[in-house]
């Protein structure tokens, strides 16, 4: 269970990856920042 929440947590994080790799979106600063937050909090 907690395994499970934990990636549920980082898919956000994943998705932003993704849309800048796949389909050549730009990210910015402030995307980043929250995305290491994100990240952060969880672990």
């Amino acid at each position: 269970m907690v395994g499970t929440s934990a990636i549920m947590n980082v898919e956000p994080v994943f998705a932003l990856v993704l849309a800048g790799a796949i389909l050549g979106q730009a990210i910015a600063s402030a995307q980043v920042a929250g995305a290491l937050l994100l990240v952060a909090t969880v672990v």
